[in-house]
């Protein structure tokens, strides 16, 4: 009875567990159902079409895609490259290179020079120091009337004693990148002041407070008026300095060139200018043979791929000191650093054999005509060139040797004016 009862049980048991399995594997069909239903078994390339070997070499082509892709990345380039390229063949794009005038450096006061100014200065040790600059005492603000608005300068009157017996005033012609107040400048205004000059230093139109914005006619233009301004003062021609620093240069000789060919340089200053046998005296210093010579053989080292492809056609800005010097008739001093890695020293030895061979005709009463074979009465025109050595772009007058030296030199010039 007993063996009945457990038998019972165990067949009671037995049947309980069997639905419960029946229930698991009822599941588990369900979700072998789910399962298949969202991700169908994929369909072997065997079963689609048997590998070929044209089938292989097509399936290595580029797509459709990547062939857009590369045409717009293609298409993307030209057009950039065509705005680049129309964008510095304009003449107010490239003038921002020539002239560097929004770099307007230093900031200062303009309108009281005596006031000294400070400026970062790096002695190869960060963070940068800041160094104090003395003001020019006794120097006073100038304003005039130029053809692009107010030209601003200063007039630093004589500090020492007169060394020079002809010559009574220069007019400083600064260079790019950097307006009058530059501190090399005022070492400059120092040193010929201390010759008993007047010394008159203006900016250019754009230039630290000057109005207007720089171009080549435009820069020359301002010259002319600065220098009738320095006439109207009482200094003749003969007795005006023109000296200019790299650019600077540049504009002197062009403006030499004028006053050296035409007898009215403008219409507007015909009358104040009038004709001349001579022009004024001038100093380069650190100036180049063109914007291009300089511009391919410092910045573009590749001149003959960009000649090749006649680039250089494009400048609007040029400059060309070598051929302008030709056709002068001042007197002329030629200084050049042979540390210069801005200007190359190069440029200041072919400026200076240019103007080495430069003959004058005095057959005509009321004008001199430079370089004419037939004339009977000729005469070379003073000329002298002074190297440094270790002495850079700027720095030509931190040797006291090189003081003496352009003192001395800037005497044997003013002695060819009194002969003249």
């Amino acid at each position: 009875m007993g063996r009945r009862k457990r038998g019972a049980s165990s067949s009671s048991s037995s049947s309980a567990a069997a639905p419960s399995s029946s229930t698991a594997a009822a599941a588990s069909a369900s979700n072998n159902k789910r399962n298949n239903h969202h991700i169908p078994t994929p369909i072997s390339d065997d079963h689609r079409s048997p590998k070929t070997g044209a089938s292989t070499l097509y399936s290595l082509l580029p797509t459709r895609k990547s062939f857009c892709n590369v045409a717009e990345i293609f298409l993307f380039f030209f057009v950039v490259t065509t705005m680049i390229s129309f964008l510095l063949s304009t003449e107010f794009v490239q003038g921002l290179f020539v002239y560097l005038a929004v770099v307007n450096w230093p900031r200062c006061d303009f309108q009281h020079p005596e006031v000294p100014y400070s400026l970062p200065v790096l002695d190869n040790v960060l963070p940068y120091q800041a160094k104090t600059f003395p003001g020019l005492l006794g120097a006073e603000f100038v304003s005039i009337s130029g053809g692009a608005g107010a030209l601003n300068g200063w007039h630093i009157p004589p500090k020492g004693n007169k060394t020079l017996e002809h010559l009574r005033a220069a007019l400083y012609l600064h260079g790019n990148g950097c307006n009058r107040a530059g501190y090399h400048h005022l070492e400059k205004y120092r040193f010929l002041s201390s010759l008993g000059l007047h010394v008159y230093a203006f900016d250019y139109r754009g230039f630290g407070d000057s109005e207007g914005w720089p171009d080549e006619n435009g820069v020359v233009e301002d010259a002319q008026t600065m220098l009738k301004f320095v006439q109207d003062q009482g200094f003749s021609t003969r007795e005006t300095l023109l000296w200019g620093h790299s650019l600077g240069g540049a504009v002197a000789v062009a403006l030499a060139s004028i006053l050296s060919t035409s007898p009215s340089p403008l219409p507007s200053q015909s009358a104040a200018l009038g004709t001349r046998k001579l022009s004024p005296a001038v100093v380069l210093e650190a100036t180049f043979k063109s914007i291009r010579d300089v511009a391919w053989e410092v910045y573009m080292p590749t001149e003959q791929i960009l000649s090749f492809a006649s680039l250089d056609q494009l400048l609007k800005h040029r400059f060309p000191s070598l051929d302008r010097v030709r056709n002068t008739t001042s007197p002329m001093l030629i200084l050049h650093g042979k540390e210069d890695r801005t200007v190359p020293f190069a440029h200041g030895v072919a400026l200076y054999d240019a103007a080495e061979q430069r003959i004058v005709c005095e057959d005509e009463e009321t004008s001199l005509q430079v370089g004419d074979s037939e004339c009977k009465d000729q005469s070379s025109i003073f000329t002298e060139f002074l190297s440094f050595d270790e002495v850079g772009h700027n720095t030509i007058l931190e040797q006291e040797s090189a003081r003496e030296s352009i003192q001395d030199a800037l005497k044997r010039l003013e002695g060819n004016l009194a002969r003249n």
